[in-house]
């Protein structure tokens, strides 16, 4: 709990929807999923931001917020991570988290919200 806990951050200092990125398949017959998290990093996650939108600083799959982004903020920040991650290894994330209402570009979530 407490590796967690320190990885994860505090949801009530800042809240999340938690690993916003599917672990990734293994490629190898050793079966092992690969953390998106690391791929993640690799490309650079922590250091990108849209509006509000950041990544926790001890983990690059869980997007946060400062309290002003939008819903649309946290979906074009998850699509430039996907997007570094795809351009430096050629691996598609897929997003675990799932969208709730229309976006401002046409795409439309169903199920769960952001936070």
């Amino acid at each position: 709990i407490q590796s967690r806990r320190r990885k994860h951050g505090n949801w009530k200092e800042n809240p999340s929807a938690g690993s916003f990125f599917r672990n990734v398949l293994s490629s190898s017959k050793a079966g092992e999923r690969q953390a998106a998290g690391w791929f993640l990093e690799q490309a650079g996650a922590k250091t990108m931001s849209v509006g509000g939108a950041f990544t926790l600083p001890q983990h690059a799959n869980i997007i946060t917020h400062d309290g002003t982004a939008s819903a649309q903020d946290v979906l074009e920040m998850s699509r430039r991570m996907a997007k570094a991650v795809k351009d430096m290894f050629g691996i598609a994330l897929e997003r675990e988290v799932r969208l709730l209402g229309p976006f401002s570009d046409g795409e439309e979530g169903q199920h769960a919200g952001f936070w």
